[in-house]
């Protein structure tokens, strides 16, 4: 080979190793460097679901590398399903779509035909946890003013408490609660949505109904608690690592679930089949009461940037002052492998637990027909 042509080769090699640590200096930039995201929200605009999403919106974009553009868009129906279908069959796997979904999880542990996706199939990002208030009138028969009054209820008829269906979480839980507890109750169901539930106890239709602590705080406390109508009577526990139960920080005027069963029969809640079924379903409401996912094949470097710009936002002081001043509480977050974790435990090590569940919905849905 001539010196001529060696000399032209070696000079275009050097070209094109130039060139080529260009391209990889232009690919290495940000995911999110200039491009719009849309987080989805399966409920309607006003709700806790779509006030938290929004609250993130403002924040997350200076936490994500590129400072992505954020929008809003609501999908609501089917009790949230509509939107989650979307995420694991429409949406594209591209990066660009982040949910801020209220629950969900209950449809798959349920088996429910509707949900066609499997949700440990999608991306998990991470998940907020969260716990509802129990609150009843205190002019229930024959009178409510520490929530061990509810011990005294003689007749079910006298505490009627609301809901939305027996396949939700708030009926599951509160039905659960108050066989467990051994309190006199009827079930009202078929509310639609928690403003409607809330009128029903302020004109004595009904006696209790559980609220969200943003909704406790925000509508609950100032309208019904401050005007004497209403006290709280419980809320669900929080669980750490181990399983171990404890009450939710600044609920300290309602006890939790397990203290309230440690007043009525002196002891803490362990083998009973309802505790074991509420404790199901409250380790999962506390790790993804709101979640965040994205579709499933969505690029690792997305899921990647995703998921730290998450971890991020749950130690960032401007956005937890921001949650605390309009969701009323500071959220607690969990990363996405772990809520994954949890959800994979219920259907197999928690799997007949699951199956009691099943049968507790089964025997309601027979109760209501007769």
């Amino acid at each position: 080979m001539s010196k001529f042509v060696f000399g032209v080769l070696s000079s275009l090699s050097v070209v094109t190793m130039v060139l080529g640590i260009a391209a990889h200096g232009v690919d290495a930039k940000p995911f999110y460097q200039g491009k719009r995201l849309t987080m989805l929200v399966n409920f309607t605009p006003g709700g806790g679901a779509d006030r938290s999403a929004r609250v993130i919106a403002r924040h997350l974009p200076r936490l994500l590398p590129g400072k992505p553009r954020i929008i809003i868009k609501n999908m609501p129906g089917a009790g949230g399903m509509i939107a989650i279908n979307y995420v694991g069959e429409v949406a594209k796997p591209n990066g660009l779509t982040v949910t801020n979904f209220s629950g969900g999880y209950l449809f798959q542990v349920l088996g429910d035909e509707a949900l066609r996706v499997d949700l440990r199939k999608l991306e998990w990002i991470a998940g907020v946890g969260g716990t509802t208030v129990i609150y009843g009138r205190k002019d229930t028969k024959p009178g409510l003013n520490t929530a061990t009054d509810l011990f005294k209820i003689a007749k079910a008829g006298d505490f009627k408490i609301a809901g939305f269906r027996i396949t939700g979480l708030k009926d599951l839980r509160d039905r659960l609660t108050l066989r467990m507890l051994n309190v006199k109750f009827t079930p009202v169901t078929g509310f639609r949505g928690s403003g409607k539930a809330r009128t029903a106890v302020l004109q004595n239709e009904v006696q209790a109904f559980s609220d969200s602590r943003a909704a406790w705080f925000k509508n609950v406390v100032p309208n019904y608690v401050n005007t004497g109508m209403v006290i709280p009577l419980w809320h669900y526990d929080r669980y750490d690592a181990q399983g171990n139960p404890s009450p939710y920080p600044g609920l300290a005027s309602s006890p939790s679930v397990s203290q309230l069963f440690k007043a009525r029969y002196g002891r803490l809640p362990k083998e009973e089949k309802e505790w074991q079924m509420i404790s199901l379903l409250q380790q999962l409401h506390g790790v993804m009461a709101r979640n965040t996912t994205m579709p499933p094949g969505t690029p690792k470097a997305a899921v990647g940037e995703m998921r730290a710009a998450y971890m991020r936002l749950s130690k960032d002081p401007a956005y937890l002052a921001d949650a605390k001043k309009s969701l009323a509480f500071t959220p607690e977050f969990t990363s996405g492998p772990e809520v994954l974790r949890i959800l994979n435990e219920t259907f197999t090590k928690k799997e007949k637990i699951r199956q009691w569940l099943l049968a507790f919905v089964k025997e309601q849905n027979e109760l209501r027909r007769r």
